[in-house]
């Protein structure tokens, strides 16, 4: 049975093999032949976070493709650690991703606009250095990080939990 993380990680080998094909950089691989888990906040993270975007817009859509990376991010600030600059490069990426897979044709085509949205420098792939970041709805929050808080609080709360376990023959 797929579970999240593991059509993530399915994804996320993809962008890999896709990266190395279209670089020529060879990347780690773990002994099992898979690739290790590599880039942070640098290229190969800018290409990974907006080619997965871009195949899983195609793959399911753009709302999806959304809820999807934003979870992965949420996940990422709650369990990880993850500081605000490689949020904000991460969204951006995933963003460039999802529009161009919502006009892609092909996983070939989407794997050759995303290294060309890298090599353009449509992409962040230093976030120290490009501040770029999403118009916000919610930026009123982002900056206090009143909303992670909350969201954290909400889940915290909430992820131990379990149903009560009842007699299901009793009325």
């Amino acid at each position: 049975m797929s579970t999240p993380t593991s059509i993530f990680r399915q994804y996320e080998q993809e962008a890999y093999a896709t990266y190395e094909t279209i670089t020529g950089i060879t990347l780690q691989r773990n002994t099992d032949g898979s690739f290790k888990s590599q880039g942070t906040n640098d290229v190969l993270d800018a290409y990974r976070h907006a080619y997965v975007s871009a195949v899983m817009t195609k793959d399911h859509g753009e709302f999806i493709a959304f809820v999807a990376g934003a979870a992965h991010e949420i996940r990422g600030d709650l369990f990880n650690g993850q500081k605000s600059e490689p949020r904000r490069m991460d969204d951006w990426n995933n963003s460039v991703g999802r529009e161009i897979g919502a006009a892609a044709s092909s996983r070939e085509s989407i794997a050759q606009d995303v290294h060309s949205a890298l090599q353009s420098g449509e992409l962040i792939t230093d976030p120290a250095i490009d501040k770029r970041q999403l118009p916000s709805a919610y930026s009123e929050y982002r900056d206090d990080n009143t909303l992670s808080n909350a969201i954290n609080t909400f889940f915290l709360q909430f992820k131990n939990w379990t149903p009560p376990r009842r007699d299901p023959l009793a009325l």
